[in-house]
């Protein structure tokens, strides 16, 4: 497995714990008023959404056509 093969799978197991994470904050805000639960579900969100960029960036370079697949 390549480098760049190795950091796709690493970025996508921190998306999958990072989705976990939000899936659980996400469950709790919606029986709660709590701001702050609200708060942390948006900031998974944005990380989710850096992570989703780092994934693209490392396919599109190693696997162009792969990429175009999934993004183009």
């Amino acid at each position: 497995m390549s480098e760049q093969q190795k950091n796709v799978e690493n970025l996508r197991a921190v998306r999958e714990a990072l989705v976990k994470r939000r899936r659980e904050k996400a469950s709790i805000a919606a029986t709660s008023d709590s701001l702050g639960t609200i708060k942390v579900v948006i900031e998974l969100q944005q990380q989710i959404e850096i992570i989703d960029r780092a994934i693209s960036d490392e396919l599109k370079e190693f696997d162009p056509e792969v990429w175009k697949k999934v993004f183009g």
